[in-house]
């Protein structure tokens, strides 16, 4: 997981907005893809991670009121991946598992989870940090409670840098 979450740091740091934003938004699908019984992601799954590993960073007490306000649901944010990743849209409207927002609001100035109506603002780097910390603290937790399944890990892709070999006798340099 360490290569994500250094590829997403690297990119906000380097301000390539886009590339933190979209590979946070595949790492709940990574990680849940790597511990289901069947090996695969589904809506489900990505909900339920984001429930058990994000949800508590978007829900927040506002004002006196003792129950906190959800920002940011499982459902409206897998509806923003789908969006995102297969439209390149903020606009969740159009998505059958979205649950209160319509669309998001994205900044670069410390302006996060700032709700009007059915729009969420969220802070890019804020956001992308949240979710790779998340990841580190279900990486710690997969390595210890599923070393069945710890093997998946050699699945995911890598990118080779410099001499190496693919096996069967090739190497590039």
């Amino acid at each position: 997981m360490d290569r994500f979450t250094t590829a997403i740091r690297q990119s906000l740091e380097n301000k390539n907005w886009y590339a933190a934003l979209y590979l946070s938004l595949t790492l709940p699908d990574i990680c849940a893809r790597l511990e289901s019984d069947n090996g695969k992601t589904s809506g489900p799954k990505f909900v339920a991670w984001f429930d058990q590993y994000l949800a508590d960073k978007y829900r927040h007490r506002i004002g006196d009121n003792p129950i906190p306000h959800v920002f940011l649901s499982g459902n409206d944010c897998y509806a923003l991946r789908c969006s995102m990743l297969h439209e390149g849209g903020a606009d969740i409207t159009t998505q059958r598992c979205r649950e209160v927002l319509e669309k998001f609001h994205f900044t670069v100035v410390n302006a996060h989870c700032n709700q009007f109506n059915s729009i969420l603002q969220l802070d890019v780097p804020t956001f992308c940090k949240d979710v790779c910390g998340a990841a580190e603290r279900w990486y710690s937790n997969f390595m210890q409670n599923h070393t069945d399944k710890l093997g998946r890990l050699s699945e995911l892709v890598t990118v080779y840098v410099g001499a190496h070999g693919m096996g069967n006798g090739v190497h590039f340099n």
